[in-house]
């Protein structure tokens, strides 16, 4: 078998793989409602999701030590030591 017409064969064989692989499914979440809510959030986590996801992440780090305390600080002092 010459070079070309592997190139041919292959080509042939995994077209339609890669149909498969970049053909997705429109996300259905079963309710109108969450399918609306999930689309309006990954667009904007698609478009800037550091303006969204670092304040989130402050705010969930504060809360966390608000509740739990020294134990947040020591969990953390403890992974800094093991990593």
């Amino acid at each position: 078998m010459s070079i070309s017409s592997r190139k041919i064969f292959y080509q042939r064989q995994l077209s339609p793989k890669f149909q498969e692989i970049y053909d997705l499914k429109t996300s259905n979440l079963g309710h109108w409602w969450l399918t609306l809510v999930y689309k309006y959030i990954v667009s904007h986590l698609k478009a800037m999701p550091f303006i969204y996801i670092l304040p989130l992440s402050g705010v969930a780090a504060f809360l966390l030590y608000l509740i739990l305390g020294q134990l947040v600080v020591k969990l953390v002092t403890l992974l800094q030591h093991g990593f």
